[in-house]
């Protein structure tokens, strides 16, 4: 039974979250079986892609935003029948609501989804607008959108939560009560994701940080994209962040969500300061062959090393060991 209570995998007065909602098999690496615990801190998810059918039996009048795409649709009986493909995929999501507003545009071919609740116009407007926006740009930056749809859904009690092909975003940041530039932070933020854990994926509970830090540059990168590296900069600057901890630190060894958030809070600055190293043209290169290489696949930190130890910047290097091991 779907408790009551706030999470991702509940439900409240607007939304039903169907996320981390089944149980998916253990990924198989060189560690053997990865069988790790629930950790409180941090998104301790690890998976392999693979393709989905799912069928999903639900009440009319509920609006369902989930990952994948509608194959067919029926309803009898005050039922509907909703059959969902998803291919490649780490994992599939879904929520329901009765007060969902559907918008839909496509954007290079992919249809890009926002289910709104009732809020703030100009709020609703901004959120519609970061999705596309957001797509946009990282299509440009890193390589094309890995699906055919892309999925914004308003739900109780989640800031920002990433799943394959849809993003949760809370609601209340559409009441016109929070900062505009807060609400279209998270869904740049969570975008983000679908190139950095979705279609890249990493091991989320040894390598938090990899996914994390670089979906948190992604942000300054969608300013870099329509404002310029300069402002990109400036931004990161007046977000300044220290470096308390190596980045590369798993779960089972953070402490407290303050230690975990410096691959958050300093992510931006370390990866601003090696595209500095190697040079603009040089590192966005960079990102596009890294995104292209592991695309579907698990990438690890190491594979990212190799990477920049084949553009040949000492700087550079040392800089990646220093931040990312601590050395």
């Amino acid at each position: 039974q779907l408790p009551n209570r706030i999470g991702r995998f509940a439900w409240e007065d607007v939304s039903a979250n169907f996320g981390n909602w089944y149980p998916i098999m253990a990924v198989y690496d060189d560690e053997g079986w990865n069988l790790d615990k629930y950790y409180e801190i941090g998104d301790p998810f690890y998976s392999e892609t693979a393709d989905y059918t799912v069928t999903l039996d639900i009440p009319e009048g509920m609006e369902l935003a989930s990952s994948g795409r509608a194959v067919s649709e029926s309803a009898s009986g005050g039922r509907q029948l909703i059959n969902m493909e998803a291919d490649m995929v780490r994992d599939f999501a879904f929520a329901l609501s009765r007060k969902y507003t559907v918008s839909e545009n496509d954007v290079d071919g992919v249809n890009v989804r926002v289910l709104t609740t009732p809020g703030d116009p100009y709020s609703i407007q901004a959120a519609r607008d970061a999705a596309t926006s957001s797509l946009k740009a990282f299509d440009s930056a890193f390589g094309q959108y890995a699906g055919d749809t892309l999925t914004v859904a308003f739900v109780d009690n989640v800031t920002g939560m990433e799943y394959p092909g849809i993003v949760f975003i809370d609601h209340t940041l559409l009441t016109g009560a929070h900062n505009v530039r807060f609400l279209k932070v998270c869904i740049v933020h969570e975008i983000a994701h679908q190139w950095w854990f979705s279609a890249v994926g990493n091991d989320e509970v040894d390598e938090p940080w990899l996914d994390e830090s670089l979906t948190s540059f992604s942000e300054y990168v969608y300013i870099a994209y329509y404002r310029g590296w300069s402002r990109a900069a400036e931004a990161i600057e007046r977000t300044r962040a220290e470096l308390t901890q190596p980045l590369l630190l798993s779960l089972k060894d953070q402490e407290s969500w303050e230690d975990y958030g410096v691959i958050y809070s300093f992510g931006p600055e370390f990866f601003l300061k090696l595209r500095e190293e190697l040079g603009g043209e040089i590192f966005d290169a960079m990102l596009r062959e890294y995104y292209a290489d592991y695309k579907y696949k698990v990438a690890t930190t190491e594979d990212l090393r190799v990477l920049i130890v084949q553009a040949g910047n000492r700087d550079a290097i040392e800089w990646f060991d220093e931040c990312v091991y601590g050395k």
